[in-house]
């Protein structure tokens, strides 16, 4: 297996102003991938284009996050835990600082840039004499940005001063005395991300952990089959969607038989496989960047849970073009064409497909992997991202009944019942999320309290939710007629 991967916490990361955390948005995006530098021992939430920049720093040509990131920020996502990816002989840059001159000198600090990556050999150090005596300044630039500590009196100090307010360096301390003054240059970094695999991605969702609550996962550019899989695994692990990138070709039958392949997958029935691959604007002007669908889908998929207040929006057609929810139409073109019948056969297949329709870049397909046949209450992708939306949501709820007494009268339960019904259930029915002509109709809920689990446990209260989410219109059929003048309409 390959990758760096630990830790759960989540690192804060934008341009102005710290990110709100909100578990259960079901906006959220979760993507993989490589980044020029940044953590890779835990995720990263960004709110802007440039806090990804602050904290990862510039796009790369080995990677597409930057690109993929900004797009889907200018169309709506308001939120994204972002995983890097590095193999597992992965390195920070570093350097070492000695206590004196001459023969009799020692290693007494060893500095190394904040993270793994080739980014860290261009970052400079020194050492500078203190304006007190006995003391010492430490500075690290890198691409003009200049950080100077305040007098350190010790190791210890510039250990400590360093982890609060350093961005591109960390120090250790190798016990030697206080460093003399001198200057260099970091080496050695690499990323090591020949390596990284679908076995990499695996491991990452041990980075964002179910209780950050659900959302889109996804990995841009990565079209391999082997990482399809992991993200589905990874997607039900977490209860989140796998928003999947399909190969940017003309070939629809090679299309249809990715899908096929994932289609046999437990957790198809939870992931969108989307093509072909969508044109925007270059960062200069007159040139184009090439992207996945994974570029715009987020972004939309946020939008339009915002916009209708629930996660059961099909966003395809109307709701799926670039310029929906008074969004500037950032995508202009798609890089393959399908005939109809290849549209149609792909749909079939549980491929998404986009096509320029009334001039503007448009999702027309909104179905998981989930089986037509044997697993249909799971084919329109809206219904998966509801259900494990409200499940979240559900289980957020009776969370508060945690530790809570389970009395013969059965309080604890009917207020937890109570309780989804009222917060989750028919806040739901109302926005035509849920189909019913009452909440009770649409979504039963029963919760049953055992006072003396067989587990060993002290008590236990099971919450179980069954519900018809709303169907989208998937096919639109417009017959029209001529009558004569003398006949009634």
């Amino acid at each position: 297996m390959s990758g760096v991967l630990t830790g759960t916490e989540s690192k804060i990361g934008d341009g102005g102003g710290a990110p709100r955390f909100v578990a259960g948005d079901s906006g959220t995006a979760f993507v993989f991938g490589f980044s020029k530098r940044g953590a890779t021992d835990q995720a990263t939430l960004l709110t802007s284009l440039s806090g990804y920049v602050r904290e990862c720093g510039e796009a790369v040509p080995y990677g597409l996050v930057h690109d993929v990131l900004d797009v889907n920020f200018r169309l709506g996502l308001a939120r994204a835990y972002f995983v890097r990816l590095v193999g597992d002989a992965a390195k920070a840059a570093s350097g070492k600082v000695k206590d004196g001159a001459g023969e009799g000198a020692k290693d007494t600090l060893r500095i190394e840039a904040s993270s793994a990556g080739e980014w860290g050999d261009d970052v400079d150090w020194k050492v500078t004499a203190g304006t007190a005596p006995g003391t010492f300044r430490l500075q690290a630039s890198y691409e003009g940005d200049v950080e100077i500590s305040p007098d350190l009196a010790s190791n210890a100090e510039a250990v400590a001063y360093v982890a609060a307010n350093f961005r591109y360096i960390r120090v250790i301390d190798l016990a030697g005395g206080n460093p003399v003054v001198s200057e260099g240059s970091l080496a050695g970094g690499d990323d090591d991300r020949e390596s990284v695999d679908a076995e990499t991605i695996s491991a990452a969702r041990a980075l964002i952990p179910a209780d950050l609550g659900p959302g889109q996962i996804a990995a841009p550019g990565f079209t391999t089959e082997a990482v399809h899989k992991a993200l589905i695994e990874v997607g039900v692990e977490t209860k989140r969607t796998p928003i999947l990138d399909g190969e940017d070709t003309d070939d629809a039958q090679s299309l249809i038989e990715d899908a096929a392949a994932l289609r046999a997958l437990p957790g198809g029935q939870l992931a969108g496989l989307f093509v072909p691959w969508v044109k925007v604007p270059g960062v200069s002007i007159g040139t184009t960047r090439t992207l996945p669908m994974s570029a715009i889908m987020l972004g939309l998929i946020a939008a339009a849970d915002k916009e209708k207040g629930h996660s059961n929006v099909a966003v395809a057609g109307p709701n799926g073009k670039a310029s929906a929810y008074d969004k500037q139409p950032y995508a202009y073109d798609v890089t393959q064409t399908y005939t109809a019948q290849e549209r149609a056969d792909m749909n079939a297949a549980g491929v998404n497909v986009a096509i320029m329709d009334e001039g503007e870049v448009t999702n027309y397909g909104y179905r998981t992997l989930a089986n037509p046949v044997t697993n249909r209450n799971w084919l329109p992708l809206s219904n998966a991202r509801y259900i494990v939306g409200a499940a979240f949501r559900a289980g957020r709820v009776i969370k508060r009944s945690e530790f809570a007494n389970l009395d013969a009268q059965n309080e604890s339960r009917f207020k937890a019942e109570s309780a989804i019904v009222t917060e989750v259930i028919t806040p739901d029915w109302r926005d035509r999320a849920i189909f019913g002509l009452t909440p009770e109709e649409a979504c039963s809920v029963s919760v049953e309290q055992d006072v003396d689990p067989d587990d060993g446990s002290m008590g236990s209260l099971t919450a179980t939710l069954t519900m018809h989410p709303t169907k989208p219109a998937e096919r639109i059929v417009l017959t029209v007629s001529s009558a004569p003048p003398t006949e009634s309409l």
